[in-house]
């Protein structure tokens, strides 16, 4: 246990992973309690407490108020970092957000481009469009050709079904005398 300032300086500055700001909040910490004490012993006895009273009082601060003085410098710290540092966390923040956008649209536009060329590129499409093409001559031929047997009796809807008839009489070929 810390018996005067310099050991509890040590004190803070032993506990692992501590940084030189922490330890140095921890002590003003420290100070500011030691300050509140002497101000409260001056008020109440009307004079300053000695320093053999002062190295008493710090011998007998109980570990878990050391170290709720370090947590407080700790979570000070914290605080004055990230109000310090926010804006430049806001940015990097956003910068990280659109840069992941920017990863992502273009990731899917290359997917789409290249489904894109997939299913209208000319190597896809040369062969179904070939035998759309070749069918759809085929079956217009067939309906050419059938309109034409059709018609050639009769174009009236009437004539597709009956029998063909022989030419009349009267207009029968004469032959040469």
């Amino acid at each position: 246990m810390p018996a005067n300032d310099r050991d509890v300086y040590a004190y803070f500055s032993s506990r692992s992973g501590n940084s030189p700001e922490v330890v140095a909040l921890a002590y003003a910490g420290f100070a500011k309690s030691k300050y509140d004490w002497v101000a409260h012993l001056e008020e109440r006895n009307g004079m300053p407490p000695s320093s053999a009273e002062i190295d008493r009082w710090i011998a007998e601060l109980p570990d878990s108020r050391l170290q709720g003085i370090l947590e407080d410098a700790v979570d000070l710290f914290d605080l004055a970092a990230r109000a310090y540092m926010a804006e430049a966390l806001d940015a990097a923040d956003a910068k990280a957000r659109d840069d992941a956008i920017v990863r992502e649209v273009t990731a899917n536009n290359a997917a789409v481009l290249a489904l894109v060329e997939k299913v209208t590129g000319f190597k896809s499409t040369l062969w179904p469009n070939l035998f759309i093409g070749v069918g759809a001559s085929f079956v217009f031929s067939l309906v050419i050709i059938l309109a034409g047997l059709i018609f050639n009796r009769d174009p009236s809807p009437f004539g597709w079904f009956r029998e063909a008839q022989p030419a009349p009489a009267a207009m029968a070929p004469v032959a040469p005398r």
